[in-house]
């Protein structure tokens, strides 16, 4: 028993073992977001950006008003209820 061999052949099969597992990688994570999108009500590259803008939008009306701030806030977080609501809608 050759063990040059065995070795040779347990190496390309787990290369490719771990080949199968990356090049599944893109595809599964298009299906994921797909889907997610697909349960947010989000259906084009236009609304994903209006929905990451807006939730952007919302985070920095959170540290406005942890500030003490008041208009800038307000005004921030009505646009990023509105992007958020055309990108949904």
């Amino acid at each position: 028993m050759n063990e040059t061999t065995d070795s040779a052949g347990m190496a390309q099969s787990s290369g490719e073992a771990v080949g199968g597992v990356i090049s599944g990688i893109p595809g599964t994570l298009g299906d994921f977001f797909t889907g997610v999108g697909k349960g947010a009500g989000v259906n084009g590259i236009l609304d994903w950006a209006a929905l990451i803008i807006g939730i952007a939008l919302l985070v920095s009306v959170v540290r406005g008003l942890k500030r003490g701030r008041i208009v800038g806030p307000v005004v921030s977080g009505f646009i990023a209820v509105a992007l958020m609501g055309w990108a949904v809608s």
